[in-house]
């Protein structure tokens, strides 16, 4: 289960190049790339959707530097590469690209 929380500190992303939805494409554990489904929706006001497993979690994001950070207990950071975004979570690498 991913857990994310409503962060206080929003930032305004409403022109954000990261807004829309992306979906996994990848995930890789010690180098084996295992079956997965999540979808990420960040929205321009902040709020995101993150649902892995038919599981829905609402969270809030900001944009850093290159990438984005997803607020809550999570706390994940993604970093853009070309056109994807790439967080390595526990030694599993996902990969999201845009839908």
């Amino acid at each position: 289960m991913l857990l994310c929380l409503v962060g206080c500190d929003k930032k305004d992303v409403s022109s954000s190049k990261y807004i829309g939805t992306w979906e996994a494409t990848d995930l890789s554990l010690l180098g084996e790339k295992e079956a997965f489904q999540a979808t990420l929706v960040l929205n321009g006001d902040g709020s995101s959707v993150l649902t892995a497993d038919d599981d829905a979690t609402n969270c809030s994001w900001v944009e850093i530097g290159n990438g984005i950070k997803l607020k809550g207990d999570a706390k994940v950071t993604f970093k853009a590469n070309g056109d994807k975004l790439e967080a390595t979570i526990l030694g599993a690498k996902l990969s999201f690209e845009r839908k």
